[in-house]
């Protein structure tokens, strides 16, 4: 399911085509981008799932999010 974001300065992303742990070190080596694997907010004995991303848009300019994330969809197309 698609969402727009109406505040705060992150987006979750689940695909069920990656494991969000190996994409990491891809986009980073491979794409300069980077994320952070949806499993290091989980806590105590609550564990989420390896596909989810936490993507931070606070930062960055519009060309540069969108950049980003084209890069991001072509790793995880390939």
């Amino acid at each position: 399911a698609r969402t727009t974001p109406s505040s705060g300065m992150f987006i979750w992303l689940e695909n069920d085509k990656v494991d969000a742990a190996e994409l990491f070190n891809t986009a980073l080596s491979k794409a300069q981008v980077a994320f952070l694997p949806g499993f290091v907010f989980s806590v105590g004995p609550v564990r989420l799932k390896p596909n989810s991303i936490r993507l931070n848009f606070s930062y960055c300019s519009p060309e540069n999010i969108r950049e980003g994330i084209a890069r991001l969809g072509r790793l995880i197309n390939d």
